[in-house]
């Protein structure tokens, strides 16, 4: 039997994966707040920009340049804001 995989938006919940990428390949968040489930700690990235005294996209450059310099997390937060500046436009 192939695997199931979960769409919340399916009449049949469960589906296999080439069923999945028919419709698009993605399965969308039950209650559509996708990108608020993906920030953790909101506000974090800002203040750890404003305490560099950078904006948040100057200060998000330079932990993607210098990622060994940080933290994990700081540099996944800024890999988080560069993808939501994308969102914006």
């Amino acid at each position: 039997m192939p695997p199931q995989f979960y769409d919340p938006t399916s009449p049949k919940p469960l589906g296999t994966r080439k069923d999945l990428y028919k419709r698009g390949g993605r399965v969308k968040a039950a209650d559509g707040k996708w990108i608020q489930k993906a920030i953790k700690r909101p506000g974090a990235f800002t203040k750890k920009a404003k305490a560099a005294d950078m904006s948040t996209a100057a200060f998000g450059s330079k932990v993607r340049g210098n990622p060994k310099d940080y933290s994990s997390r700081t540099v996944k937060q800024a890999n988080l804001a560069k993808t939501l500046s994308k969102l914006r436009g």
